[in-house]
C-alpha cells in the first residue's frame, strides 16, 4: 500500500482564519487548492443550480485547509484511496473507493490528503435551488447539512454522478431539464440522507390535476425549440420542483424530461416530410443544440437517421 503524500504534514491542525475560500462556480477557482485543472466542467455548459467539476488521475495531494461559500458533495470514482481529512476541526482516516462520498456544508473547515493518483468529482450545488425542491417544507423549519467523511459508498449519488459526467463528456447534449432531473433527485437525497432534520414528505397519489396538467403540456408544446426548466414548468402550475416531477410522472408515465424529448422527436418526425427544411434547421426548430444532437437522439427513439427517416417518407 502507498504511503500517504506528505505525511509530516499538520492535518489535523486547525486554522480557520488562514483558511482559504473556493467557489467552484468561478472557472479555475479549484486550482487554489488542487494541483491540476479538472479534465471536465460545467462551466462551459453553464448549467443551473448545479455547478459540477471532474478530476481525472489528480496525483497524491495534500490540500490547504479551505472553505467553500456553496454545499458541494466530493464523489471518489477509483477504489482503495487512502486519505485523512481534517473536517470541521475533526480528523479521520478514511479508505475510500468507488462511489464513496463526503459532504461539505457552506462556511465548514476542510482538510485532506490522499496516497496516490485518483479521479473523482465536485459536485457544487446553489442553496437557492436545495431551498427551492421542497420550498414549502424547508421554509417551515431550518435544515442544515451534516458534514459528512468520506467512509461510505452512495450508489445513488455514484449513478447521479456518472449520469453528469457522460452529459458533460457530451458537451451537455440532453439539455438542462435532463441536468435539473437529476439535481433534484440529488437535493431530495441530500436532504434525507444528510441533513439534520429530514424532511416529512407528504405522498401525493393520482398526478396533477386536469388543468394543472393542461397548462403543463401547452407551455412544452409551444417552448420546445427553448431551453426547457423545471423550475419554469413547476412555477406555471404552482408546485415546488419535486412535487411537480412526482406527479408529472403518476399522470404521464415518464419524466418531464423523457415527455418533452418524445415531444421533440414527434416534431422533427413531422417537420421532416417538408424537404425545404434542413436537417439544421429542423433541429434548432425542435429545440436541439445542433443537427448530430438531433440525429444521436433521433435515432436512439427510432431507429434511423433523420436523413433516413426522411427518405423512407418519400
Amino acid at each position: 500500500m502507498n504511503r500517504l503524500h506528505n505525511p509530516s504534514a499538520n492535518i489535523a491542525s486547525k486554522n480557520p482564519a488562514g483558511s482559504t475560500t473556493v467557489d467552484f462556480r468561478q472557472p479555475d477557482d479549484s486550482t487554489r487548492i488542487f494541483a491540476q485543472p479538472p479534465q471536465l466542467s460545467s462551466h462551459r455548459s453553464k448549467w443551473s443550480g448545479l455547478h459540477v467539476e471532474y478530476f481525472a488521475n489528480h496525483p497524491a495531494w495534500t490540500t490547504v485547509e479551505h472553505t467553500m461559500p456553496i454545499p458541494t458533495v466530493s464523489l471518489v470514482l477509483t477504489d482503495d484511496v487512502q486519505s485523512r481529512r481534517l473536517l470541521d476541526g475533526q480528523f479521520q482516516q478514511e479508505c475510500q473507493r468507488v462511489g464513496t462520498v463526503a459532504l461539505f456544508p457552506a462556511q465548514i473547515t476542510h482538510k485532506c490528503e490522499w496516497n496516490h493518483p485518483v479521479n473523482f468529482m465536485a459536485l457544487s450545488i446553489e442553496p437557492s435551488y436545495l431551498s427551492n425542491i421542497l420550498k414549502s417544507e424547508i421554509n417551515a423549519e431550518r435544515i442544515d447539512l451534516i458534514p459528512t467523511f468520506a467512509t461510505q459508498q452512495d450508489d445513488l449519488i455514484l449513478a447521479i454522478g456518472l449520469a453528469l459526467k457522460a452529459e458533460l463528456e457530451t458537451g451537455g447534449a440532453l439539455g438542462q431539464l435532463y441536468v435539473d432531473s437529476l439535481t433534484t433527485t440529488l437535493c431530495v437525497h441530500l436532504l434525507r440522507h444528510y441533513a439534520t432534520r429530514s424532511p416529512q414528505l407528504p405522498i401525493h397519489k393520482g398526478g396533477l390535476s386536469r388543468d394543472r396538467l393542461r397548462r403543463t403540456l401547452d407551455l412544452i408544446h409551444t417552448s420546445l425549440d427553448q431551453s426547457l426548466r423545471l423550475e419554469t414548468l413547476a412555477a406555471a402550475v404552482d408546485l415546488d420542483m419535486y412535487y411537480f416531477s412526482r406527479l408529472f410522472r403518476q399522470s404521464m408515465g415518464i419524466s418531464p424530461y423523457q415527455y418533452v424529448l418524445q415531444q421533440r422527436i414527434e416534431k422533427a418526425k413531422s417537420l421532416l416530410q417538408d424537404e425545404a427544411l434542413t436537417i439544421t434547421d429542423i433541429a434548432l426548430e425542435c429545440g436541439f443544440t445542433d443537427s448530430s444532437h438531433l440525429a444521436r437522439q433521433f435515432r436512439k427513439a427510432v431507429g434511423t437517421s433523420p436523413g433516413e427517416y426522411r427518405q423512407q417518407m418519400q
